[in-house]
């Protein structure tokens, strides 16, 4: 799945070291992308769908990891897949506009994903497939959701999350349950801006814009500041 190698980096600089020790007892949403890549420990996605036994081999990586987590952190995990996982006959474009090219890599996602929700549903651990972007999912279940649905934490790889009303996103998972803890609001704050639409304007502006342009430029001129720098 492409990034913005930028904006993920600008985010993550608002981050500490946290873990799921720190919402023992609580619900926590996986981006099904983070589940889904994790397993594959760097492997194309192309080449594993080609191999049913490397998607079973994976498939079993991901189950094995949010047992795990669950049983020692004892956290109700549910994953948020994107895009209808259910077979189509005719697949939704609008589902690969974030792909921003890799079709092909998205696709195989999405097939593993298949295999991956009926494995992890077989352990008792609830999936949801979204009709669309996952992270907008994960937004809802963590800014709007009521009890019993809401959830504390959102544990991802894309900074999309944040745009869509994450409060708090967890990056790079480790097997003991440590990993980068982002929060929206700090977020806002280190970029300098003031509220989370303008925050939402300037990732959509940059994230549209040539590579290589000036990030804080941007930032500044959303933000009201003239342009200048921090």
């Amino acid at each position: 799945m492409a990034e913005n190698a930028v904006l993920l980096e600008r985010v993550k600089r608002s981050g500490m070291r946290g873990s799921l020790e720190e919402f023992r007892g609580r619900r926590v949403a996986f981006h099904g992308a983070e589940v889904i890549f994790t397993a594959a420990d760097g492997k194309d996605l192309r080449e594993i769908v080609a191999d049913p036994s490397a998607v079973e081999q994976l498939t079993g990586s991901a189950v094995k990891r949010l047992t795990t987590l669950k049983t020692r952190f004892d956290i109700t995990p549910f994953v948020c897949f994107e895009g209808d996982l259910r077979a189509q006959e005719n697949e939704n474009p609008t589902f690969f506009l974030r792909c921003w090219g890799n079709r092909d890599i998205f696709s195989a996602q999405r097939k593993i994903g298949q295999q991956m929700q009926k494995a992890l549903e077989g352990v008792g651990i609830y999936c949801v497939a979204s009709p669309g972007y996952a992270s907008m999912q994960c937004g809802y279940f963590a800014s709007r959701m009521k009890a019993p649905w809401d959830v504390s934490l959102v544990v991802g790889m894309h900074y999309d999350l944040l745009v869509w009303d994450c409060p708090l996103v967890m990056y790079a998972v480790d097997e003991d349950g440590r990993g980068l803890l982002v929060e929206l609001s700090q977020v806002i704050k280190d970029m300098g801006l003031k509220t989370r639409d303008q925050f939402i304007v300037a990732t959509n502006v940059y994230s549209s814009m040539p590579k290589g342009t000036d990030l804080q430029k941007v930032l500044d001129t959303i933000a009201g500041n003239g342009g200048r720098r921090r």
